[in-house]
């Protein structure tokens, strides 16, 4: 019998205001509803993405921003999968270093009960054509360990975040034991590098552990620092094959889209990421993306191309 699951990514264009946020993301109740899908998955950043400031404010207000992601899985009756900054102090933290943050994806039932946390393991480090330095470890600790989580239909999902993505290891580490059915990895991921290797990578992941990879992303402009985010959330099968589903657009975008911005820098910005549709979502729109996962193929793919029972699983160190 086929085991089928619906799941909804959201792509969305990040404030750097908490609240401001969590009103445009309750427009999306009433789509999500209509959509059906028993599990969504939020994009990095969702909460706020602007500059260190706006970040560290952010983990202050962390348990807003869980209160929310708790009301949207009950309200909507879904599986949510929740990225939220957060200070290391607060509850089911490892991490010891007080003064940096932890980037953090939240695994919540429909119930509303938090079942796993994973925290972001590789921090980016970035130094753009146009001259700007991303360093994440500037503000953020490392998570160090791996987190899988359970979806409705007892689908098991390998949790991961954006950058994580260029580390196959992690992924591979997922198929020891228990192998996962899907991986996800909700993204910020910066335009240039996006275009450069954003449909290579999450691919690869697809192909290479012949499961579902599923990237919601943030996109448009970073209000505080006019960072380009490049979008294109996207879903590929376990054969990497590229997936299509239904698109519902956002109910009311932002009014004030500038921000903190001039209106000519936010203007020059967004034309540098308006393209055509290629894979998944383009690079500018908002919206809830749906797709069906069927275990049916996971299992004629592994049949047809037994990757992972070829693995020396025992003689490589992960």
């Amino acid at each position: 019998m086929s085991q089928k699951l619906s799941v909804g990514l959201i792509q969305y264009d990040s404030l750097p205001n908490i609240q401001e946020n969590i009103d445009n993301l309750s427009t999306f109740i009433p789509i999500i509803k209509k959509s059906g899908v028993s599990t969504l998955m939020l994009p990095e950043l969702v909460f706020s993405r602007g500059n260190k400031k706006d970040s560290f404010f952010a983990a202050d207000q962390s348990e807003l921003c869980l209160e929310f992601s708790k009301y949207l899985s009950k309200s909507c009756n879904i599986h949510l999968l929740s990225p939220i900054i957060r200070h290391p102090s607060h509850a089911g933290s490892t991490q010891s270093n007080k003064s940096k943050l932890l980037n953090s994806l939240y695994s919540i039932t429909p119930d509303g009960e938090i079942i796993n946390i994973y925290d972001k393991m590789h921090m980016f480090s970035f130094s753009t054509h146009e001259g700007y330095t991303i360093r994440e470890s500037k503000s953020f600790s490392p998570g160090s360990t791996t987190c899988k989580t359970i979806l409705p239909g007892s689908w098991h999902c390998g949790m991961s975040i954006c950058y994580d993505m260029r580390f196959p290891e992690l992924y591979r580490s997922y198929m020891r034991e228990s192998p996962v059915d899907v991986s996800v990895i909700p993204s910020c991921i910066t335009h240039e590098t996006g275009t450069a290797h954003w449909h290579t990578l999450t691919k690869a992941r697809s192909i290479e552990n012949q499961t579902y990879v599923l990237c919601p992303a943030t996109c448009g402009v970073n209000r505080s620092t006019g960072q380009c985010a490049y979008g294109h959330s996207i879903a590929y099968d376990p054969w990497g094959k590229e997936m299509t589903g239904k698109f519902y657009k956002m109910p009311t975008p932002h009014k004030n889209p500038q921000s903190k911005l001039k209106k000519w820098i936010y203007d020059r910005q967004v034309s540098k990421i308006k393209c055509d549709m290629k894979c998944g979502l383009d690079g500018i729109e908002q919206g809830l993306w749906c797709v069906e996962l069927d275990k049916d193929v996971i299992s004629k793919t592994r049949r047809k191309l037994c990757v992972l029972d070829d693995a020396k699983f025992d003689t490589l160190v992960f």
